[in-house]
């Protein structure tokens, strides 16, 4: 898979509200364990007693403050885990590598012991609990290794689990309706905190979109499809032939929807936008329509099986599996691994699996104490807890809001952690459920408070000196020297265009990276520069911009054909024609042909895969012109495969020369007698030894072997003459070697600086 680049630490407003809600909620915390170790013991007998709850409604008691404080303490330390796994580890994250052999081996041990565990079922009804448990265990277990191992060969049996989930949405709600007939706001809402608490704060700590966590929100939906089919004339429910007739409407609205291409779907769903996000590369309501169209069906299917078998209702205790395996099982939302022991993928595997599911049951756990304690079946109690709890997250989102637009810095968000826990404790003190509860509470705040006000004075101390005018300009004059570095002419000619380097300098003074208003609210920022190597003055040569290469390929046909190395410098081409353009990383679209239109421009950019050199050859032979139309700009290369499976030295060098005897004659000619197609050749990227997937790489796709092909495609008489430019991308890659999961491939700064390479030829004018 490819090395994708790590998305930057996210520092919105929903980040900042969830800094601010967990951090003003460990001040909280630490106050309430204070009292608690000071207060009198309950008995054993209570504490028994009490063990025995899952929670207890909360009703403003100190108890409550103390229990639901800790359970929000223990849910703020997942949510920054998954933070910090992201964005702030130790380690690189990991690229995911397929082995049948290793699949094949976790899921036999997994069967093994799901064997040796088999014991007898209370509940022999059809589709019982236990039974429908041990099912989506099993779904959920082949789900999280496809995703984990990246197993394509089981996609389809994924794709039929997924919609058994589906299945059981409206079997298990449609049982829970037609038994017991709530139709309550409280049911509804419970239901829906069930389903998407802990996603909101996943996508509100990490500025993730709601499209991302696709099952959430088509699970969501689905419960609400059940939910609204059952509450619109409820006295047809009990009718034999009244509940038929509905589902038989809902199955009209579903085909209506769904399967007639009348624009409906776009229609009703238009709020969702259009733009690219993350996770919907091509707009939420395709992407929404994709997921759901995939499973239409499959609730109102488990709606009919279950109004022949009613049952009671099926929670889905699997979901925290599903969300968490986004940031910590995996990471850059399950892209890559998340790595604990570098270079050691089974132990990584074991200690990671350890962690993930431990977690995931822990937030299990407290998702359904919280809900137990804010949304209890006590209608009263759940809604005051839902309106108090929804008002002091609008006051928080209205401060993170203010607090965003001066992009404040770690320390300043302490301090208003601090200020806010001591504005609490004010607020707690007056509304203290009794007088005694009252007294004991003065007495350990008035403790706590002056402890507080120490802390959130020397802080402010603190700030005042790090943001003193000396130190600002201290900053300022530091970032000026390196951003020196920087300016100035970079240029370059066609016999040197790969002629370049990789430096890092601190932040920019001026201009300022985006959303940030100061330099002292940054805790650490670098920047990643590439810049030619200086070259004569007469020759100058400069970053590309998007207008300037819009003018440069404006009605132009362009052909990318080759490898992996090729494939990554295409997508990075495009995007800097089109720079909202993203690459679909999936394995699914590695090894086929891709065409993009820009619009604006009337840019054609294809690409043809062909790994090994004698494909492109064949390519030259039957496939140009395009469509009966000339190319313009043709980039080529290829020779990992020729090294990694042919282990031919001369052949590869033989088909060198079919290559370029192999282009038509339209396209043939340099130099003086250049036509005006131009031709480039990419040779081949850098290769980590260390980081290779497989011991077959190892021995025929190393370093050292590629150099060997790389050099004699550099030498091949028959390129040079048949090809304007020979580019060579290592310069491109040194020094990149971190961004690099997979020994192969790079991060995609490193293929947007290849395309600017590539382009140079023709929009620098060196031609």
């Amino acid at each position: 898979m490819h090395g994708t680049t790590v998305r930057p630490a996210p520092y919105g407003v929903s980040t900042i509200l969830m800094a601010l809600l967990f951090g003003t909620n460990f001040f909280l915390y630490v106050l309430f364990q204070m009292i608690k170790a000071r207060a009198v013991k309950p008995s054993d007998q209570l504490v028994k007693k009490e063990k025995k709850e899952l929670s207890k409604p909360f009703n403003g008691t100190l108890d409550c403050y103390t229990a639901l404080t800790q359970e929000l303490f223990l849910t703020g330390m997942i949510m920054a885990m998954t933070y910090v796994c992201e964005y702030c580890w130790l380690f690189a994250h990991s690229s995911k590598s397929y082995s049948r052999d290793l699949f094949m081996f976790v899921l036999i041990v997994f069967f093994a012991y799901a064997w040796y565990t088999i014991h007898p079922v209370k509940d022999l009804s059809l589709l019982g609990r236990e039974q429908t448990e041990e099912w989506k265990g099993w779904m959920q277990f082949i789900f999280l290794l496809y995703h984990y191992f990246h197993a394509e060969e089981v996609y389809n049996s994924v794709r039929v689990m997924i919609t058994c989930y589906v299945w059981m949405t409206g079997f298990g709600n449609f049982s829970f309706f037609y038994m017991k007939q709530d139709f309550g706001w409280l049911r509804m809402v419970q239901m829906l905190w069930r389903l998407n608490f802990s996603v909101i704060l996943l996508m509100w700590t990490h500025q993730n979109t709601y499209i991302l966590y696709y099952i959430c929100p088509m699970h969501t939906f689905y419960f609400l499809m059940v939910y609204v089919t059952m509450y619109c004339f409820q006295s047809l429910n009990a009718t034999k032939w009244g509940i038929r007739w509905k589902l038989l409407v809902l199955a009209l609205i579903i085909y209506v929807v769904w399967d007639i291409n009348y624009g409906l779907f776009d229609i009703l769903f238009a709020w969702l936008g259009t733009d690219k996000v993350i996770g919907a590369n091509s707009g939420s309501v395709y992407e929404y329509y994709f997921r759901t169209s995939l499973d239409h069906y499959s609730t109102f299917l488990g709606m009919i099986f279950a109004l022949n078998y009613p049952l009671a209702e099926q929670y889905f205790t699997t979901l925290e599996t599903y969300l968490l395996q986004h940031h910590i099982w995996l990471t850059s939302n399950a892209k890559t691994l998340w790595t604990i022991i570098p270079n050691h993928p089974w132990i990584n595997f074991a200690l990671a699996t350890i962690v993930f599911f431990l977690v995931s049951k822990e937030l299990y756990r407290l998702t359904m104490s919280l809900r137990g304690m804010i949304l209890p079946d006590d209608k009263d109690i759940a809604w005051r807890n839902m309106w108090g709890g929804i008002g002091v997250v609008s006051v928080f989102g209205l401060i993170a809001y203010v607090l965003a637009s001066f992009n404040p810095s770690v320390v300043q968000l302490v301090i208003a952690c601090q200020g806010l826990a001591i504005a609490l404790v004010f607020v707690i003190g007056r509304f203290t459920a009794t007088l005694n509860e009252q007294q004991i509470f003065q007495q350990q705040s008035s403790r706590f408070l002056k402890l507080m006000s120490i802390l959130f004075f020397s802080t402010l101390i603190a700030q005042f000196v790090w943001t003193s005018p000396e130190a600002a300009a201290a900053a300022q004059d530091s970032y000026a020297l390196a951003l020196a570095k920087y300016h100035g002419n970079a240029p370059a000619c066609l016999s040197s265009i790969s002629e370049g380097a990789w430096t890092t300098v601190p932040c920019p003074a001026n201009p300022l990276p985006k959303g940030v208003s100061s330099l002292n609210s940054l805790a650490f920022c670098e920047q990643d520069l590439w810049s030619w190597a200086p070259h004569s003055d007469d020759c100058p040569i400069a970053k590309l911009t998007t207008a300037r290469a819009a003018s440069a390929f404006k009605d132009k046909d362009i052909l990318f054909v080759g490898d992996s190395v090729v494939r990554s410098s295409y997508h990075q081409f495009i995007s800097l024609l089109e720079p909202k353009y993203e690459q679909n990383h999936s394995f699914v679209f590695k090894h086929q042909d891709f065409s993009h239109v820009i619009r604006g421009s009337n840019v054609s950019v294809r690409f043809i895969w062909a790994p090994f050199v004698a494909d492109i050859a064949k390519v030259f032979q039957t496939r140009l012109p395009m469509g009966g139309k000339p190319v313009s700009y043709i980039v080529a290369g290829a020779s990992l495969w020729d090294a990694l499976h042919d282990h031919d030295l001369a052949k590869f060098n033989a088909s060198l020369t079919t290559v370029a005897a192999a282009l038509p004659t339209a396209y043939q000619g340099v130099g003086a007698n250049r036509t005006s197609t131009v031709k480039v050749w990419l040779l081949p990227t850098n290769i980590l030894d260390d980081r290779l997937t497989t011991a077959e790489k190892r021995q025929y796709m190393n370093d050292d072997t590629i150099r060997t092909y790389r050099a004699t495609a550099a030498k091949s008489t028959a390129l040079q003459q048949a090809f304007h430019v020979l580019v060579d991308p290592t310069n491109a890659t040194g020094r990149r070697e971190s961004t690099s999961t997979d020994g192969v491939h790079y991060a995609e700064e490193v293929y947007s600086v290849i395309a600017q390479i590539i382009a140079a030829p023709s929009s620098q004018r060196l031609l």
